[in-house]
C-alpha cells in the first residue's frame, strides 16, 4: 500500500511538472523562465507544491534585469549562477492560490517560497479591476499582463511586465531614498539595530521581524531644535519609540488598538474614516515599504515617547506642523547631524502613484472592530478575541489586536495569513 501511494505520489508529481513545462512551452513570451527554471533545477521544486500562484516575468521583463548592474543581473546574462537564479524565481512563488478574483483593491501580502538565507519581499495589490499590480520592495511595480493561466487545480500563474525586487536592507533604503535624516540620526544616536547592504558581513546584529516607523527629513527638521540638545541615550529612545519588533505589521491590519515598541511604550493606531492611518499624532503617508528587516511606514511627524499620547487629543485635519509631539521645538534646516550612510547610491526615483493611493486599510474591517472613529474620543480599542482572514480557499485563525504574518525568515513577512 506504502510502495502503491508513493508510486502515485510520484506519478502525480512528474505529471505537474511535464504540465508546468508544457504550459511555459506553449508561451512564447515565458521561455526565459522555463530556462531559468531548468538551470535553477526548480522544476521538480515548483512539481511537488501546491496551493502556489507563480509571478512569471515575460522574456522582455528578465531582459530589462539583466541590463541592470548587480549579482542578480549578472546572473542573468551568464546563466552560470543556479543559486542566484534560484532564489530569483523562488521570490515569483507565492505560498497560496490567488487567481485574480482573490486580490481587491486593500492590498493582499504573500509570502514566497524563498530559503532562510535569502531575501524576499512581495505585496500584491489591486489597482482596478482591470489591473493587478505586484509590489515589492524599492518601489518596483510588475504589472501583470496576462492573468489566470492555471496548472492544475490549485497552481496559478500570472505573467508580470517586469521582475520583483529582493528586501532592501533599512539603511540602504534610508541613504537610496533620500531619508538622510533618519540615517543621520541613527548614527548618532549609535542604536546598532540595522546592519548595512552587506547582512551577512555585518558586525552588529541586525533587528529582524520589525515594523519601522520612518520619519520624513521636514518631520525631523521641524524637532531640530530638540535633536540639537538630546544626549545619545535620548535619541536612542525616541528612535526605539519607532520600532516594533516580532511583528510585522502591515497596513491592512491596522485598526484603532494600542501596540508596544522596544521601548516598551505603546504607540496608539488609529484609523480614521477616510481611512487614514495615524500612529500617535503622526500620519502614515507612504505605506508597506518592504525592508529585508520587515515593513517600513513612512510617517510625517517623530513620535515622543516622553509624552503619553490619548487617542481623543488627535486632530486629524491638522497640518504636520501643528501635530508636533514636542512641545516648544523649533524647526531649522539643515539638521543638527550630517553623517549618513549609503548616500553615494542616492537614486532619483519615480514612486507609483499605486503606492500611496492604494488603500492602506479596508474601512469595512476598520469600522467592524473600532466602533468610533478617530475624530471620536470614545474610540474603542480592537477586540482581541481570535479573527479570521481568509485567502482564496484559505483561513488561518489570527488572535490578538493586531493581526501579523508569522515571523519565520529574516526577510520573508507578509500580511495573508494561510
Amino acid at each position: 500500500m506504502r510502495t502503491t501511494t508513493a508510486l502515485q505520489l510520484l506519478l502525480a508529481a512528474s505529471a505537474t511538472a511535464q504540465d508546468l513545462v508544457s504550459i511555459l512551452q506553449s508561451q512564447p513570451d515565458l521561455s526565459t523562465l522555463l530556462e531559468l527554471v531548468q538551470i535553477a533545477n526548480l522544476t521538480d521544486t515548483l512539481a511537488a507544491a501546491t496551493n502556489i500562484t507563480i509571478i512569471a516575468p515575460t522574456n522582455d521583463a528578465f531582459a530589462a534585469r539583466a541590463a541592470e548592474n548587480d549579482p542578480e543581473a549578472e546572473a542573468l546574462r551568464q546563466r552560470n549562477d543556479s543559486a542566484t537564479i534560484g532564489g530569483l524565481l523562488r521570490n515569483h512563488v507565492f505560498q497560496g492560490y490567488y487567481p485574480s478574483s482573490a486580490i481587491g483593491e486593500v492590498p493582499t501580502f504573500a509570502q514566497t517560497l524563498v530559503s532562510p538565507e535569502e531575501q524576499n519581499d512581495i505585496q500584491p495589490s489591486q489597482q482596478s479591476p482591470a489591473a493587478i499590480d505586484v509590489l515589492s520592495s524599492e518601489f518596483t511595480v510588475s504589472t501583470v499582463t496576462e492573468a489566470d493561466i492555471m496548472v492544475g487545480a490549485d497552481v496559478v500563474v500570472h505573467k508580470v511586465n517586469a521582475v520583483m525586487s529582493f528586501g532592501v536592507p533599512a539603511l540602504l533604503f534610508l541613504g537610496r531614498y533620500g531619508y538622510n535624516g533618519l540615517n543621520a540620526v541613527l548614527i548618532e544616536s549609535d542604536l546598532g539595530v540595522f546592519a548595512g547592504n552587506d547582512i551577512s558581513s555585518s558586525d552588529e546584529t541586525p533587528v529582524t521581524d520589525v515594523t519601522f516607523f520612518i520619519p520624513t527629513d521636514l518631520a525631523l527638521e521641524e524637532i531640530s531644535s530638540v535633536l540639537a540638545t538630546a544626549n545619545q541615550s535620548t535619541l536612542q529612545a525616541v528612535l526605539s519609540y519607532h520600532l516594533i519588533q516580532d511583528n510585522i505589521i502591515f497596513s491592512p491590519s491596522l485598526s484603532n488598538t494600542t501596540v508596544p515598541t522596544v521601548g516598551g511604550q505603546d504607540l496608539t493606531i488609529t484609523v480614521a474614516d477616510d481611512g487614514s492611518v495615524f500612529v500617535n499624532q503622526a500620519k502614515v503617508i507612504l505605506p508597506n515599504v518592504i525592508l529585508y528587516e520587515g515593513v517600513a511606514h513612512i510617517i510625517d511627524s517623530v513620535l515622543n515617547p516622553l509624552v503619553p499620547f490619548e487617542r481623543s487629543e488627535l486632530q486629524p485635519s491638522l497640518p504636520a506642523a501643528d501635530r508636533v509631539a514636542f512641545e516648544g521645538a523649533t524647526s531649522s534646516s539643515p539638521l543638527p547631524f550630517t553623517a549618513s550612510t549609503f548616500t553615494d547610491q542616492a537614486t532619483a526615483v519615480s514612486i507609483d502613484p499605486v503606492f500611496s493611493t492604494a488603500p492602506a486599510v479596508s474601512l469595512a474591517t476598520s469600522t467592524a472592530t473600532a466602533s468610533d472613529s478617530a475624530t471620536s474620543a470614545s474610540a474603542t480599542e480592537a477586540s482581541a478575541s481570535a479573527s479570521t482572514f481568509a485567502g482564496a480557499g484559505n483561513t488561518r485563525e489570527v488572535s490578538g489586536p493586531i493581526q501579523t504574518g508569522a515571523a519565520v525568515l529574516a526577510a520573508a513577512y507578509f500580511g495573508l495569513w494561510f
